[in-house]
């Protein structure tokens, strides 16, 4: 694990040459500067330019209490929290009450600078990419210009490595943001003041590149030196005209930086050959010894998935041409698409035999309005596991082949969907050898399952505690959740006198283990085994106890769903109405939320 941060951040660096640090701060960056020879150039090039002033920024006392007081609306814009400023502005948390969302309003300091914050607002509008902050707006109010932008839960990515971190995961928060910037690139801008605290990290784990206050058309003609100097390309430092390879540079120089621990790192011990060997090409100083594109760069450092090997075309050669043609065309195939087989799993449990099962099942029983039973349970079946299939496609494809999504997101977003096979295969198990109760409930058991989509709220799915470490607790949370999956399954099909004891026993390993969200689980069937059974005070008492244990927990998803079922007990089955209304609301809320 890395925890990064050694260096001083380009502002603390900037507040030294200033003489704004406090004393305690400033000691500690002369001790880093006796032997960090990266941060004093910086020193070094920062005290050349000190005696020119910032004109950005707040001269008097009474513009930095304007710059700090603008509360209130900015035309239909209603503002709240300042979350920052940088060199032309500051940020607003905002609310913009005509769409209903929330977003980051920039307001620029000075107005002489309006063309500048235009030239940002049209810089990111020409983008469209999940890693690259969205403009929503840019005008003028009540004197004041600004950019309404998305407004993203997140740090940036300075502050996100100063945790500790793994080499993985620094590296994949870093290509998305690369991939952001080759998408900026390629629609022919250049960032010129990539650095990690223009890139925030979001609650769902995913990078974007923000701040293209200094983005040029790459045609433009050389501009003043501008940017941040621990990132900038040598050519960019002499006020020459750049390109995207400035970028490639400044984007290199920070992730050497993160996995080193400081920008002047000899070595990145414990890093891939390949991607030491990438980085160093890239933080070349001479720009047409770097990568051609940014793109290049990030081939090497997240190749793709590799190809499937081609040793089985010679094999089948001697075969015949037709044979091997078709092996070619095959392996190709499979290679070109790496989440051709992302639905496997569900359809080893739904398929062509399950359905012949289940029509016959249904048949067996002789009841007159069986086989409509079983057309309606296939067909509920059929859209349900289709829908699993696509959201299972659409997560290995927003990892391995679009390339926008962080791998823990992606596994995060599997593990949950595999976990909602645990209700679809008792349901199929109960379908295949149906009596004439299961029949008379088999619609109501497959419109049941829960819907795929919740597996993409990365959100909810992240703020879940992890699993227990120990293998041994692993293998028993995934014993009992099945466990907990089949016997609710079992009671929707009204079979609650067989399983009073089976339940009371997996509540009891569930508490033993002291794994929360398991621990809520449990819970919640011990509450429904009551209420199935007519024992409300029970059930009420049992459903309390797993919404303590949810929101402990934090799986707000299951709270919402427990405050539902509490709030039908309360309202349906012992009319205390006031309280139902009282839990309904909160279920409402949540779910909103």
């Amino acid at each position: 694990m890395l925890a990064w941060g050694v260096c001083p951040g380009e502002e603390t660096i900037a507040a030294f040459v200033a003489g704004r640090l406090p004393r305690a701060e400033r000691d500690g960056v002369d001790s880093h500067l006796d032997t960090c020879t990266s941060c004093q150039e910086l020193v070094a090039m920062l005290a050349k330019l000190q005696p020119v002033r910032d004109t950005t920024a707040p001269a008097t006392l009474a513009e930095q209490v304007a710059e700090t007081q603008l509360a209130g609306r900015l035309g239909r814009y209603v503002l709240h929290a300042r979350l920052g400023a940088g060199g032309m502005g500051v940020v607003y948390a905002a609310y913009d009450p005509e769409l209903d969302r929330r977003v980051a309003l920039k307001v620029l300091r000075h107005t002489q600078a309006g063309e500048q914050l235009r030239d940002e607002a049209r810089a990111i509008a020409k983008l469209a990419h999940p890693n690259v902050i969205a403009v929503h707006d840019v005008g003028e109010a009540d004197g004041e210009l600004f950019i309404a932008m998305e407004h993203v839960e997140g740090v940036t990515l300075r502050e996100w490595l100063r945790e500790q971190r793994t080499p993985a995961e620094i590296l994949d928060v870093f290509v998305q943001a690369g991939r952001g910037l080759a998408a900026a690139h390629r629609a022919g801008l250049v960032h010129r003041d990539v650095k990690p605290s223009n890139i925030i990290v979001g609650a769902d784990g995913r990078a974007r590149v923000l701040d293209f206050g200094l983005a040029r058309d790459d045609r433009d003609e050389a501009p003043a030196v501008v940017g941040t100097p621990a990132y900038m390309a040598p050519e960019q430092r002499r006020g020459e005209r750049v390109d995207a390879r400035a970028d490639q540079y400044a984007f290199s120089v920070a992730l050497w930086e993160a996995l080193g621990g400081r920008r002047d790192a000899e070595q990145l011990d414990g890093i891939a050959e390949r991607v030491v060997r990438a980085l160093r090409r890239g933080r070349l100083d001479d720009p047409n010894a770097r990568f051609a594109t940014l793109d290049d760069l990030l081939d090497e450092l997240a190749p793709p998935p590799p190809r499937t090997r081609r040793w089985v075309i010679a094999t089948v050669l001697a075969a015949g041409a037709l044979v091997a043609t078709l092996a070619f065309t095959f392996t190709r195939e499979r290679a070109s698409e790496p989440c051709a087989r992302a639905g496997d799993a569900v359809a080893a449990v739904w398929s062509g035999p399950q359905r012949d099962a289940v029509r016959a099942a249904f048949a067996a029983t002789k009841l007159p309005y069986a086989a409509k039973a079983a057309d309606t349970t296939i067909r509920e079946l059929d859209a349900w596991t289709a829908d699993w299939q696509r959201h299972a496609a659409a997560t290995c494809r927003a990892t391995l082949v679009d390339r926008v999504q962080p791998a823990a997101s992606h596994a995060l977003r599997t593990a949950c969907l595999d976990e909602l096979l645990n209700r679809l295969r008792p349901t199929v198990a109960l379908a295949r050898t149906a009596d004439a109760q299961i029949v008379a409930r088999a619609e109501v058991l497959a419109r049941s399952l829960p819907a795929p989509e919740r597996c993409d709220d990365v959100v909810a799915l992240s703020a879940l505690p992890p699993l227990p470490p120990a293998e041994r607790d692993r293998a028993e949370v995934a014993t009992l959740r099945a466990q907990i999956a089949e016997y609710d399954t079992a009671l929707l099909a009204g079979r609650a006198p067989q399983l009073r004891e089976a339940i009371v026993a997996v509540d009891a390993r569930a508490r033993a283990l002291g794994y929360l969200p398991l621990q809520a689980r449990s819970q919640l069937l011990v509450a429904r085994l009551a209420s199935s059974s007519a024992k409300y005070d029970e059930a009420i008492a049992g459903y309390h106890a797993a919404a303590r244990d949810a929101t402990a927990a934090r799986d707000l998803v299951l709270l919402a769903e427990i405050w539902i079922e509490l709030s039908q007990t309360l309202g349906n089955d012992v009319r205390r109405q006031d309280d139902a209304v009282l839990f309904d609301g909160y279920a409402a809320a949540m779910i909103e939320k």
